[in-house]
């Protein structure tokens, strides 16, 4: 489904930042020129621009050594924890395609609604799916969870009606992904399992039909349960839940792959691997760049 845009990371956090240099410095430009306390003005500028480009950095340089760093692993034979995969992004048998206006049936969607006003465009509101699809290689499937994702270099269609603008970011079925996140496996032998508070629950739930309780565990026939009636009755909850977990213990195992809980990024891209980490290692010399500059000209107006 579509839900509500809230802060979510996305590969366009490097351009709003860039946009932000630029904004910062040209308001830091134009006190320098009317105001007589210029220099103290584009000092806090060139501040903030600096810690801006050190947080910028640190952000890509992150995401660069964390793919350059993780090998590919393939589905069936990765461990649990932080892994890379490659392979084909499919929707869930049976499940319908995301669609919105005129782009393609999709897996993963993204779109931004704007305003027309004046010259300026007006964001109303952005949306993203939290739908769960399938990514698979030439080993098995595993399901992806994009909640929390920076979905890198997707496709993009844009389109105006009357005074609104449409930008829509969306994924394929068939493209090729990359992945880049937490493994965790369910069920089959991994599946976790608390016999004591299953058998409660099973007892539970047969304390509720007392009638079909006395019919087959009432021996005596005396309208009630006695104490030895009551242990042969939680004999079988116990043996009806061991039934249980042996069946689920013995099925298949399902992947997931979702965002970390220690903060570090759920990737997905289009992009292969080599160029993703270029792509980072990019933004992350020109963010270290506009540091440098930043901090260089703190220091000369200081030291005026």
């Amino acid at each position: 489904m579509l839900g509500t845009w809230g802060v979510t990371k996305a590969a366009a956090t490097n351009t709003l930042i860039s946009a932000g240099y630029l904004g910062v410095g040209a308001v830091g430009l134009m006190y320098a020129i009317t105001d007589e306390k210029g220099d103290r003005i584009v000092a806090a500028t060139m501040v903030a621009v600096a810690v801006a480009g050190l947080l910028a950095w640190l952000a890509a340089y992150k995401r660069y050594r964390l793919i350059f760093d993780t090998p590919t692993s393939q589905i069936i034979s990765a461990a649990q924890g932080y892994v890379e995969i490659v392979g084909r992004c499919e929707p869930h048998g049976g499940d319908s395609l995301l669609g919105f206006g005129p782009i393609p049936g999709s897996v993963w969607l993204q779109y931004t609604v704007q305003q027309r006003r004046g010259n300026h465009w007006r964001h109303l509101e952005t949306r993203t799916s939290d739908d769960t699809f399938v990514i698979a290689d030439t080993s098995g499937t595993c399901i992806l969870d994009p909640d929390g994702a920076e979905v890198v270099n997707a496709h993009r269609k844009t389109w105006s009606n009357g005074a609104y603008r449409h930008i829509a970011k969306y994924l394929l079925p068939g493209d090729t992904l990359y992945a880049l996140g937490e493994l965790t496996a369910l069920g089959g032998a991994r599946t976790p399992i608390n016999r004591r508070s299953d058998v409660s629950a099973v007892l539970r739930e047969w304390k509720r039909d007392y009638r079909k309780l006395l019919a087959r565990f009432d021996a005596n026939r005396d309208g009630s349960i006695d104490l030895d009636e009551w242990e042969a009755i939680r004999q079988a909850a116990g043996q009806a839940v061991d039934n249980q977990h042996h069946e689920l213990r013995l099925g298949p195992d399902i992947h997931l792959l979702r965002a970390p809980q220690d903060g570090r990024p759920l990737l997905i891209s289009n992009q292969d691997p080599d160029s993703l980490a270029r792509r980072f290692r990019r933004w992350s010399w020109f963010h270290l760049a506009v540091f440098v500059a930043a901090t260089v000209s703190v220091l000369t107006l200081w030291l005026q």
